[in-house]
């Protein structure tokens, strides 16, 4: 659909009489309000007084239908709108105008300024240029800003007989780029651009007190759990320190601070110390200050009180289904969290965003990552120190929901079709993986949690003489390892009782050893045959040979286990145990890999042999 913008001239009063000869249904389009605004962050150098840009033209874009589709909003060709936007920082902003627009849905705005391209002459009169503090100037070029503008990029609605605000943010600390030296020396002006609907947001302000050694203080906005310990490192021509921070804020006098026109969230605060243009370090962070819309959070920072930063590294792992006719096991990650348990009270645990992916969540395939592949959910810059819980939100309906159209955790077959998987509580509460782990100042810890899919769905319904159709429910068991506490055992099974593996699916268990029984291969009715195991792995056949390889990974070091070694029938059903592998040998060692060698079937004659299962 075709969007305008309307003017309404003068001229349309003398024409009301005309309007008793159109029928009643046509109506006029409803028509709402925008009001445009520019703010700005401030930039690092002290030595720069302005930076100035030229507005000749603005648009406003919907991209609903696959292409944008463009209307123009103002067109200042003749008169340059003008603005220092260092005037307008700390949540001070511009206003542009107030335009009457088609109500509807748009999600782009388009800005076209007057400076010359890069590689041209400098003009005599500069539409964009920096001022400095000896009120000499420097103008600003653009790739190609005269042409194709500048896009800020974020839905807004527009409503019919009401007023929508809307602000960007230019950020010249992150647009502003210095290429080549000494005449060959050019400013160069890349807008990276955020836009802000003002009714969905809010402030983060206070006052620092400042008792490092740095005269000057910034404070930058992270989305939660997005900061990473190379933010602070020297950057590459054209590019900025901190260049993924939302906004940021110099400290003024009297240490007052305002980050202004952030949308609802949760945000880390990065406090850095400098002389003047001379980066000093990082301070300290503050993890999950919430900001709610239209209110302003009041968080006061002291500098001898931060949390010196540490990176998590997260990491995600499966154990391998045993039904064969899965093809792949589907979860959508909408959030995660990590928690500290206070002592003696299970209930009090103080969470820390540090990721939130509810727009567009992380779908993994846990079958792609077994026998000891993980899947890097990402890194985290947090407070350095002890934590014992880590918890995820899934994209899932409850069960007793009906399916979803589209669901977000599912499970794939080999003859592609797919069901659901339901969770009872798994948007709401979300899913802990419980173990102690430690973040250490200026280091990363890796951490992995093992989702264990085998464990973690479940079959209700439509089983066995039973009616209606099967409804998958996704209960997680989640396994925490903090990598350099754990290690892996290997080995290889020589099949001499069978002639060969590619014929029945073999599965390597460890279990700890007291946790190996006869519950776990003759389990009570409605529970799960080896329910109790650490791990599994499939024991994937080396083609054209009688025998197969396993991995057994992210063990916890220090520890004895049973290495049990199972084949199944082609219904999913125990076949035999063949080996039963025990002894003070099978430990695993930090980081190391315990290869078990070759295991051959015939040099295990005492172990458990089940009979052959048949329908």
């Amino acid at each position: 659909m075709k969007k305008y913008l309307f003017v309404l001239p003068l001229l349309a009063l003398v024409l009301t009489g005309l309007a008793s000869c159109c029928s009643e249904q046509e109506t006029a389009e409803d028509i709402g309000t925008l009001t445009l605004n520019l703010t700005d962050a401030p930039v690092d150098a002290d030595n720069i007084a302005g930076v100035y840009i030229s507005v000749t033209k603005v648009e406003i874009g919907d991209k609903a239908s696959g292409e944008v589709e463009w209307v123009e909003l103002a067109d200042y060709s003749d008169g340059p709108v003008q603005i220092n936007l260092l005037d307008y920082t700390e949540g001070l902003a511009y206003q542009i105008g107030q335009f009457e627009i088609e109500a509807g849905t748009y999600n782009q705005i388009r800005f076209y300024l007057d400076a010359p391209e890069e590689g041209q002459g400098a003009p005599a009169s500069p539409g964009c240029y920096i001022e400095f503090t000896d009120e000499t100037t420097e103008p600003l070029f653009v790739p190609s800003g005269s042409q194709s503008g500048y896009k800020a990029v974020g839905a807004f609605e527009i409503s019919d007989d009401a007023d929508t605000e809307v602000t960007v943010d230019f950020d010249a600390r992150k647009s502003i780029h210095v290429t080549g030296s000494g005449q060959n020396q050019h400013y160069i002006l890349k807008p990276t651009l955020r836009l802000i609907v003002d009714s969905q947001a809010g402030h983060i302000g206070g006052t620092v007190t400042n008792n490092s050694q740095y005269s000057d203080i910034t404070v930058y906005a992270y989305q939660a759990g997005q900061y990473e310990d190379t933010e602070d490192d020297e950057p590459a021509e054209g590019q900025a320190r901190f260049a993924n921070a939302i906004t940021s804020c110099r400290v003024g006098e009297g240490g007052s601070y305002k980050l202004a026109y952030m949308a609802q969230g949760n945000y880390d605060l990065v406090v850095v110390g400098h002389n003047g243009e001379l980066f000093g370090e990082v301070l300290g962070i503050m993890n999950t200050i919430q900001v709610q819309h239209q209110q302003q959070t009041n968080q006061p920072i002291d500098t001898d009180d931060l949390d010196e930063v540490g990176m998590l590294s997260l990491n995600m792992t499966d154990a391998p289904i045993d039904a064969e006719n899965v093809a792949g096991v589907y979860i959508s990650i909408t959030g995660v969290e990590i928690g500290v348990q206070s002592p003696g009270e299970p209930e009090d645990v103080d969470w820390i965003e540090i990721a939130d992916y509810s727009d567009a969540p992380l779908e993994i395939n846990l079958l792609d990552y077994t026998g000891g592949l993980a899947y890097e959910i990402g890194q985290f810059g947090i407070a350095a120190g002890q934590y014992n819980q880590i918890r995820f939100y899934l994209d899932a309906p409850e069960d007793g929901e009906g399916p979803p159209t589209s669901p977000g955790c599912y499970i794939e077959f080999i003859d592609e079709s797919t069901q659901p998987l339901f969770v009872p509580s798994g948007s709401e509460s979300g899913y802990k993986a419980v173990g102690e782990f430690e973040v250490n100042a200026n280091g990363t810890t890796e951490i992995t949690v093992d989702f264990d899919v085998r464990k973690s769905v479940h079959v209700t319904g439509g089983g066995q003489g039973q009616g209606g159709d099967p409804r998958y429910i996704l209960k997680p068991t989640l396994r925490l390892i903090v990598d350099s506490q754990a290690g892996n055992i290997i080995g290889t099974v020589n099949d001499q009782t069978w002639g060969g593996m590619e014929d029945h699916p073999w599965v390597a268990y460890a279990y700890e050893v007291d946790d190996w029984g006869q519950d776990e291969y003759e389990p009570p009715e409605g529970e799960d045959a080896f329910a109790n195991a650490v791990t599994s792995a499939a024991v994937e056949p080396i083609a054209d040979t009688t025998t197969g390889t396993f991995t057994l990974a992210y063990l916890e070091q220090d520890v004895d286990y049973i290495i049990v070694i199972v084949v199944y029938t082609d219904l999913g059903e125990i076949n035999e145990i063949p080996i039963v592998l025990e002894g003070d040998n099978v430990v695993t060692l930090d980081q190391n890999t315990v290869n078990l060698g070759t295991l051959n079937t015939d040099d295990y004659e005492d172990t458990l042999i089940i009979p052959y299962y048949e329908e």
